[in-house]
């Protein structure tokens, strides 16, 4: 049988003494002796313990005060932020983080209803610049008005940067020479460092491990450096590695950037390679004297980097039938070809030739959303629709990187000194109207490597590529973007594109991003 057990005396005596003193406060408040809010704490003398603050049953219009406390780092590239608050009020019953999104209106991300102040904040906009404050509420309904800036303060960016050394010439006969650097954030936060790395070998084939030279962070020259060889008579290749302001780094790719060779006394011989001719296709034919040649020795550089090829003997030498393509120096392929014969002495030859692309891009009468998927040796945009003189009178251009006037216009019917559209080149997209049907034929080279920002929102863009891709394809990588390409048959003449709908060469393209992301496109 359960038993209640009575109070002991000295516990009846606590409560009794409570009683008498809660009595006594209900008489001084109805008395005016306590002001209006105000409170009042009891403190057991017997046990040592801080009772429960006593507020009184009156009005009290005072809200609290609270702040969101000092963040370490302002960028960040972890998916979690944790984030703390104080405030200087007993009588808080609620807190609210809010949170502004790249300086637009305040949202509420959380209501906490128990102490302690903390969240683990999710970044719910995605990459960008957060502002963060709170807003606390007491016992009254009392709530704390929002400040005119927010508490503190941090961006999100977790995208890695990209980079790579710029190209110089192959033989290098100083041991002394500055090194370039083209870096780019596919982030939000910038550029803090840019490594500078290289190795080195005898033969091509056997490699030293990646070393480090030295590390850039003065941006305002441009990246780069001085690199001094340590070695002669090898060659080198050179990449580099970014961090940028949230901490993320970039990969060495297994690619290299740039290959280079320190070399003081290079010995030639009548053995080396004739010139080699080029075909439709690129393919060289390269005449070699097999006497005394080392096949496996043979090694080939095209634009000063070293290519995996595969070579076809044929009447009166070898044919390069392939090679894995680093681009093109202007409209010339520079090529190289070196060997060691019985002897153990090096061989070598250089060859060039010109490649140039050529494309027509038919025109409506009307508006047409078109690209130039070529690089030209003159982007003025009179030089580039030289072709179809008289056939237009107006283009347009959508510049989502300027928040001002994104619209700029060229019109063959209004002054020149009002017309803010210049150029055209292979990473824009444009509208231009057409009085009669037409067709653009343009020449240059096939871009290799192009990088493009895509702002938040839409943007105007060409495709720089003589291939054809899925949309999946060519923006692999990034996420639920939303494409439109111009067709007479449909309203406003655009038509949505789905992840299997190829693009092409010669066309223009609105591509909508979530947020700002770099677009990097291998021809």
């Amino acid at each position: 049988m359960c038993m209640l057990k009575s109070p002991s005396s000295k516990t009846r005596s606590k409560l009794l003494d409570l009683m008498i003193i809660i009595l006594f406060v209900l008489i001084l408040i109805t008395t005016n002796i306590i002001p209006l809010g105000s409170s009042l704490s009891i403190y057991d003398l017997d046990e040592g313990i801080d009772c429960d603050t006593l507020c009184a049953p009156v009005n009290d219009s005072t809200p609290p005060v609270s702040s969101v406390n000092p963040i370490e780092l302002y960028w960040m590239d972890n998916e979690i932020l944790a984030l703390t608050a104080t405030d200087d009020h007993a009588g808080v019953v609620a807190m609210e983080l809010w949170y502004c999104y790249e300086g637009n209106d305040p949202i509420l991300f959380v209501v906490d209803d128990q102490e302690p102040w903390e969240w683990n904040y999710t970044w719910p906009a995605g990459q960008g610049e957060y502002g963060f404050f709170t807003i606390a509420i007491d016992c009254r309904g009392n709530r704390e008005a929002a400040p005119e800036t927010p508490d503190v303060e941090a961006g999100y960016d977790f995208l890695e940067p990209v980079s790579w050394v710029n190209e110089l010439p192959y033989d290098m006969e100083s041991f002394v020479f500055d090194i370039d650097i083209t870096a780019y954030d596919q982030g939000p936060s910038g550029i803090r460092n840019v490594q500078f790395w290289y190795r080195y070998s005898d033969d091509g084939i056997s490699w030293s491990e990646w070393l480090m030279a030295w590390d850039d962070f003065e941006p305002s020259n441009g990246w780069g450096g001085v690199f001094q060889a340590p070695y002669d008579e090898v060659m080198y290749e050179f990449s580099s590695k970014a961090e940028d302001m949230a901490g993320n780094l970039e990969s060495i790719e297994e690619i290299r950037d740039t290959s280079y060779q320190v070399s003081q006394s290079i010995w030639y011989s009548n053995e080396h390679p004739a010139n080699g001719t080029s075909s439709d296709n690129g393919a060289q034919t390269i005449s070699i004297d097999l006497t005394g040649i080392d096949p496996e020795s043979i090694h080939m550089y095209v634009n000063g980097h070293y290519v995996d090829h595969q070579l076809t003997i044929i009447t009166g030498g070898w044919r390069v039938s392939s090679w894995n393509d680093h681009g093109f120096a202007n409209d010339v392929v520079h090529c190289r070809v070196t060997a060691r014969n019985s002897n153990g002495e090096r061989l070598e030859h250089n060859w060039s030739f010109s490649v140039s692309y050529s494309i027509t891009i038919p025109l409506n009468t009307g508006w047409n959303l078109i690209s130039i998927p070529l690089i030209l040796p003159d982007n003025n945009i009179t030089e580039v629709l030289s072709s179809i003189n008289g056939s237009w009178t107006k283009v347009f251009y959508y510049d989502a990187s300027d928040v001002y006037s994104h619209w700029r216009l060229y019109s063959t019917t209004r002054p020149d000194i009002y017309n803010d559209l210049r150029y055209l080149d292979h990473e824009m997209g444009f509208w231009i109207y057409c009085t009669r049907m037409d067709n653009l034929s343009i020449s240059g080279c096939a871009p290799q490597h192009t990088v493009i920002e895509l702002r938040s929102g839409w943007n105007m863009v060409g495709y720089p590529s003589m291939n054809e891709m899925t949309v999946a394809e060519a923006l692999a990588g990034i996420q639920d973007p939303m494409l439109e390409v111009c067709d007479t048959h449909y309203p406003y003449d655009l038509r949505d594109l789905a992840a299997d709908d190829m693009m092409e060469p010669g066309k223009g393209y609105w591509v909508y991003v979530d947020s700002h992301v770099i677009w990097i496109i291998d021809g």
